[in-house]
């Protein structure tokens, strides 16, 4: 994604377990980050939510019509699988699924 990350982790201390921040900045000029604020401007890029089985969750929302950005997960910047839902289908909020490791 060509950007720098700075995790801030929730209040156990675990932002997997316990929710946290997540904060980027774009690493050059080429990048989906660095367009999506030359066309919208500072500000909320996406909402992360953790799910347990991310594969079922794509499916479920596929299965109902939601629009996706990636239908497969792939690698995120915390090493664990992810996908997007399109902002188109949330609210105009770009939502990023994450698997939670196993406990």
């Amino acid at each position: 994604q060509q950007v720098r990350v700075a995790l801030f982790a929730g209040d156990e201390g675990d932002e997997a377990h316990g929710g946290g921040i997540e904060l980027l900045s774009p690493m050059d000029d080429a990048g989906p980050v660095r367009r999506f604020l030359e066309r919208r401007g500072e500000g909320l890029h996406h909402v992360c939510v953790y799910v347990d089985d991310i594969e079922a969750h794509l499916s479920r929302l596929k299965a109902e019509g939601i629009r996706l950005i990636d239908e497969t997960p792939r690698v995120g910047a915390s090493g664990r699988r992810i996908a997007f839902v399109h902002p188109s289908a949330a609210g105009g909020v770009l939502l990023e699924l994450e698997e939670r490791p196993s406990r």
